[in-house]
C-alpha cells in the first residue's frame, strides 16, 4: 500500500462538503465541531443542558472521527470525553 501525504484540499477540495473514508462519509469540520462541543463540556461557564447537548452531538460525531482514525492515533486529555469515543468505537 502507497501512502498518500494529504492536505485539507486534497482531501476536501474547494466546492465539496464531505469525503469517504472506510465508506464513512466525514463532512468538512467535523473535527472542529468536535473541539468546539468539548470547550462547551469543559467549561465552568456552559448550563447542563449546553453541556448535555454538546455530549450528544460529540456522540454523533464518533463514528466519522473514529473512521478517520482519531480513536487509533489519539488520545482525549479529558476522561469524560475519551470514554465517549472507546464506548462507541467502531473498529474500521
Amino acid at each position: 500500500m502507497i501512502n498518500k501525504i494529504n492536505t485539507p484540499e486534497y482531501l476536501i477540495p474547494d466546492g465539496a462538503n464531505y469525503f469517504k473514508k472506510n465508506a464513512v462519509k466525514i463532512r468538512k469540520g467535523t473535527m472542529a465541531a468536535a473541539i468546539t462541543n468539548v470547550e462547551i463540556i469543559e467549561s465552568a461557564n456552559s448550563s447542563t443542558q449546553e453541556k448535555e447537548a454538546a455530549v450528544e452531538i460529540l456522540k454523533s460525531l464518533t463514528q466519522q472521527l473514529n473512521a478517520v482514525g482519531l480513536n487509533k492515533h489519539f488520545m482525549w486529555c479529558n476522561p469524560t470525553i475519551q470514554a465517549i469515543f472507546v464506548s462507541t468505537f467502531i473498529n474500521v
